[in-house]
């Protein structure tokens, strides 16, 4: 938890900081996971690169990004990440697969 809320975690095969700027470029099976909470099911974010931006709580990638939370899944070319607000911003090829029993 930060702040009260829910971190999200990051792993890759490859990464890079920028501590200047607070920059954070992961490449190679790149995964980003915010647990479930009370309220809301686990998130999984799988792409090839993915840059994060600390000071703005912001992440992007162009590359292919598949998301998973509970039985729902999307697919996507290219995502923008407003980590602070929640919401994700899908760019092109969008397909989503939606369960709506969770």
């Amino acid at each position: 938890y930060q702040d009260g809320k829910v971190a999200w975690s990051a792993s890759a095969n490859k990464g890079e900081v920028e501590s200047r700027e607070s920059i954070i470029h992961l490449r190679d099976n790149v995964v980003l996971h915010r647990p479930a909470t009370k309220t809301d099911n686990a998130i999984t974010l799988k792409t090839s690169e993915l840059h994060i931006y600390s000071k703005n709580a912001f992440a992007e990638t162009p590359a292919k990004v598949n998301i998973t939370s509970g039985n729902s899944q999307i697919d996507a070319v290219g995502m923008r990440l407003y980590l602070e607000e929640g919401r994700m911003e899908f760019l092109s090829s969008v397909r989503t697969r939606f369960d709506a029993t969770n």
